[in-house]
């Protein structure tokens, strides 16, 4: 079945870069989209930084990357691949990894927000909240990406200066967000009709319908939040995109229902084909990723997104709220 994927999804494969000192971290990338999009940055001779919450799962990658070979003269010269323990569900488990990686690494060329649930229930957490108070799907989606990143921001800085090129940012969000609103009245003209303040601390409720509004709304913010860091700083050192990977089959649908996953079957495609998106974006020298900072895209093309992204002061609101919620910790 590749070849149709082939025909429906643009493929382009990262240029290689053989000096092997660039430095990309991917979160979530034991399984799915995060998985592949690590692999393809490893292959492309990029030092991985697997952020993640299962290390085993992510030991076990390891070791497969370990197995990629490159072209090198010297056989035993290869990109370095460092698992970094990080549960997006708990601030301190961030906080952690970042000083975790701060004393391993000077800079940061590309850094991957690819975590997230669809669903903050579990076996594990039956309330959907997380030790600090705030919806599942909210912080792993958002907040703790949020933190992650201004805690890297001086890594990533500091990459712009070393290779005098931006470091580069990319949010995997979801084509879904176009479709976020209020569940009432159906506006959302503003964060409010999106019932902003319910929406961090409460699932809304173990049913479909409720988790499928807070995932568009989270993925809404993904692509403000990309679209914001592109105002803040300029195309000089920071590029910042946010992405919809497409119908992907992944573990994220894991605590789906098995009817539910069978059909999905049909719908999706594997989860490497959402990787090439975040990898175009994360290394491609195109003139017209270059010029489209704050972008969203889709398939490797620029593609239609939610009206609030163009609304300064919305997305400035994001910001601002979410600096509060963490200063307030």
């Amino acid at each position: 079945m590749n070849w149709f994927y082939n025909l429906i999804r643009k493929t382009p494969t990262p240029p290689f870069d053989p000096s092997f000192t660039k430095v990309c971290l991917v979160t979530g990338s034991s399984s799915g989209i995060g998985l592949e999009t690590a692999k393809l940055m490893y292959s492309s001779g990029f030092n991985i930084v697997l952020a993640c919450r299962n290390v085993k799962k992510a030991e076990a990658v390891k070791n497969d990357f370990e197995k990629i070979e490159f072209p090198s003269r010297n056989s035993a010269m290869k990109p370095q691949i460092t698992i970094l323990e990080m549960d997006l569900a708990d601030f301190d488990s961030v906080s952690n990894a970042c000083k975790e990686f701060g004393n391993a690494f000077d800079r940061l060329d590309v850094l991957v927000n690819n975590a997230g649930t669809w669903n903050g229930f579990s076996k594990d957490n039956l309330i959907g909240i997380t030790k600090q108070g705030f919806s599942v799907t909210y912080q792993t989606s958002h907040l703790a990406h949020f933190y992650l990143t201004r805690e890297l921001l001086p890594f990533i800085i500091n990459s712009s200066k070393i290779t005098n090129k931006p470091g580069r940012i990319i949010n995997v969000s979801s084509g879904l967000h176009l479709y976020a609103m209020n569940q009432i009245n159906k506006k959302s003209d503003s964060l409010s009709d999106l019932e902003w303040e319910k929406r961090m601390v409460n699932e809304h409720g173990d049913n479909f319908n409720s988790q499928l509004y807070q995932y568009m709304y989270v993925k809404l913010l993904n692509v403000m939040f990309a679209k914001h860091l592109s105002r803040m700083y300029t195309d000089k050192e920071i590029l910042s995109f946010s992405c919809h990977p497409g119908p992907i089959s992944s573990d994220f649908y894991r605590d789906w229902s098995s009817l539910l996953k069978f059909s999905l079957n049909f719908m999706t495609i594997p989860s490497v084909y959402g990787a090439f998106t975040s990898c175009y974006l994360a290394t491609s020298e195109d003139p017209i990723i270059l010029s489209n900072n704050g972008n969203y895209f889709d398939n490797c093309s620029i593609a239609k997104y939610h009206k609030l992204v163009d609304d300064v002061e919305q997305c400035k609101l994001i910001w601002e709220k979410s600096e509060k919620q963490l200063n307030d910790l």
